[in-house]
C-alpha cells in the first residue's frame, strides 16, 4: 500500500493536484496520481536503474578529472591499471596531482640521466684537480651525516663505485655539535708515571 506525505504550506501554494506528495521508498515530490502509481513495474525500475548509472557515471568522471596528469593533462579511464616496466608487471594507480604511467616513466629516466652527468661532471672535476699523482677519496660530511655514510657517498662521487663499507681502519672524526647544545671539554687522558722511589739509606 502506497505511503504518500505532504505540507499544508505546499498544498497551498499548489494544489493536491500540483507536485505537493512525497512517497515513501521514493525521491522527489510528484503529483497525487504519480505518487499512487505502481511502481514495481519493468518501465518504473529501468528508470530508476538508469539514475543510478547517471550517478555513479558522473561521480567516477569526477574522481578521474581529478587524477588528470600533471604532465601531459591525460584524463585516465580507470583509477588503477597494470603496467610493464623494468621490474615486470606492476600496478600503477593514479594519484591527484600525479603523472599517468608514461610520463612517470620519462620522468625516472630524465632523473637517472641527470644523476649520471652530475656523477661524470664530478669525476671530470676531480680528474682535473689530481692530474699529478693519486689520492685516496674523502671529503667532508653532511650535517648530521655519520662517517660511514660520508665515505659511501664521497667514494661513490670521486670513483664511481657503490660499496658498502665493512671493515674500519681508522676513524678521524669530530661530531658538530648541535647549535645551544653543551659541548664537552676535551680531556687528554695519559698514563701516569709512578712516583720516584728515594734510595734507601742505612740508619747509622
Amino acid at each position: 500500500m502506497p505511503i504518500v506525505a505532504t505540507t499544508l504550506e505546499l498544498l497551498a501554494e499548489h494544489g493536491p493536484l500540483g507536485p505537493v506528495w512525497w512517497r515513501f521508498g521514493r525521491s522527489g515530490r510528484h503529483s497525487l496520481i504519480e505518487a499512487l502509481e505502481n511502481p514495481n513495474n519493468r518501465a518504473a525500475y529501468d528508470l530508476r536503474q538508469a539514475a543510478r548509472e547517471d550517478e555513479e557515471h558522473k561521480a567516477h568522471q569526477e574522481l578521474m578529472d581529478s587524477l588528470v596528469c600533471i604532465d601531459c593533462g591525460d584524463v585516465p579511464e580507470q583509477e588503477s591499471t597494470w603496467e610493464y616496466g623494468r621490474q615486470g608487471q606492476v600496478e600503477w594507480t593514479r594519484r591527484p596531482g600525479g603523472r599517468c604511467w608514461p610520463c612517470h616513466q620519462d620522468r625516472e629516466e630524465r632523473l637517472e640521466r641527470e644523476a649520471e652527468e652530475q656523477l661524470e661532471a664530478a669525476r671530470t672535476a676531480n680528474a682535473a684537480l689530481y692530474l699529478d699523482g693519486l689520492i685516496l677519496p674523502g671529503g667532508a660530511a653532511r650535517s648530521g651525516e655519520l662517517p660511514h655514510e660520508a665515505a659511501a657517498h664521497h667514494l661513490l662521487a670521486q670513483t664511481g663505485l657503490s660499496r658498502r663499507l665493512t671493515h674500519v681502519l681508522a676513524v678521524d672524526y669530530t661530531p658538530r655539535p648541535l647549535p645551544g647544545a653543551h659541548q664537552p671539554r676535551l680531556r687528554r687522558w695519559h698514563r701516569r708515571r709512578p712516583p720516584r722511589r728515594r734510595p734507601l739509606r742505612p740508619r747509622p
